[in-house]
């Protein structure tokens, strides 16, 4: 059985995977092999979330990237350079 496309899973696993409270997003990665693997990023790496979240979807495999809370830029901020 043929796996589906990675972005496919991604799509279909995006509310689950964001309903999940330390969940700051997700993407795709690619081993030096070529294999591919979902990544998803948390603000901390606890238990709990890794009880959470599955070590695979739809057989892609699932590791998890400690990288604090993300925020969006600040839109009303100066962007002309110095």
């Amino acid at each position: 059985m043929q796996k589906k496309p990675i972005d496919q899973v991604l799509k279909d696993n995006q509310k689950m995977l964001l309903s999940v409270n330390g969940v700051q997003g997700f993407y795709q990665g690619i081993t030096d092999d070529g294999v591919d693997y979902i990544i998803v990023m948390v603000d901390t790496l606890t238990k709990e979330i890794m009880s959470k979240l599955p070590d695979s979807l739809d057989g892609y495999p699932v590791k998890l990237e400690e990288t604090g809370e993300i925020k969006p830029l600040d839109s009303g901020a100066d962007k002309s350079l110095p």
